[in-house]
């Protein structure tokens, strides 16, 4: 009411601030890594090939890569494909790892790192390890399960989510049916409360593998993987390598596990 009250006097009308307001919102989100962002060269688009073409060390470039790389490890099509795009921005990125004036540049480093990860969680390569905590506080560790089973999905979710909840009702359904054929499922929770995640687990009956770091988005194991957002699911063979990435909808995970095990 004050700010309706407000825009009368100075003669706005309210429906001319609300789209600002809304830019000013997006802005404020695009921005929220300006640790490792760097100031953007004014009116230059993300496909400019003719500014690039003369400019292939720029902030603007490098920012660019930053957005790309932000929208692959997001997309589990994509992800679940070849590694190609992810060599392509390797490829872009590697001028400025070798220029003196981006030598000690935060978000070089941070998309070198992070890149080699995404790569390192391709279909066909070996899934890195991990040690984690059960619900118990036992340490569970990935390399020693897979090699028991035939297939092996690591799951990612939490309590809080909906979707995390519908999915992982139906995973229930496809290892009380796969179990016996050697399905194993290990899932990793992205909970913070230690008891909201137990109390979700125990109500859903899920009985399998369950591990969490109760960092919330901050866990380690996040980084490792390169997940942004759940359901996310990563299923591996026996030897360990990856063989599909997927999220929603469940379907997708239930027809390749149906074709895997018929």
């Amino acid at each position: 009411m004050l700010v309706y009250k407000y825009c009368s006097i100075v003669k706005i009308n309210y429906f001319i601030l609300l789209p600002l307001f809304a830019f000013f919102l997006g802005f404020t989100a695009c921005n929220t890594t300006s640790k490792l962002m760097m100031p953007t060269n004014e009116g230059v688009g993300k496909n400019d090939t003719a500014y690039f073409s003369n400019n292939p060390l720029s902030d603007q470039e490098l920012r660019c890569i930053y957005y790309d790389y932000r929208e692959y490890k997001k997309d589990t099509e994509k992800r679940d494909s070849t590694a190609n795009e992810i060599n392509v921005l390797q490829e872009r990125l590697m001028p400025f790892k070798s220029a003196s004036n981006f030598e000690n540049n935060s978000l070089v480093k941070y998309l070198d790192e992070s890149l080699t990860r995404l790569k390192n969680c391709s279909p066909g390569m070996t899934i890195p390890n991990f040690a984690l905590p059960d619900t118990c506080g036992r340490i569970v560790e990935l390399a020693q399960i897979y090699p028991k089973h035939k297939i092996t999905i690591i799951n990612f979710w939490a309590s809080w989510c909906g979707p995390c909840m519908r999915y992982n009702n139906e995973l229930k359904n496809v290892y009380d049916k796969y179990k016996s054929n050697g399905l194993e499922i290990v899932s990793i929770s992205t909970d913070r409360d230690e008891d909201r995640w137990k109390n979700a687990i125990d109500s859903y009956k899920q009985n399998w593998v369950h591990v969490a770091e109760s960092k919330g988005w901050e866990a380690d194991i996040l980084n490792l993987y390169q997940i942004s957002a759940i359901p996310f699911n990563i299923v591996i063979g026996r030897d360990g390598k990856i063989l599909k990435i997927l999220s929603v909808p469940f379907e997708d995970l239930g027809a390749f596990l149906n074709s895997f095990f018929k």
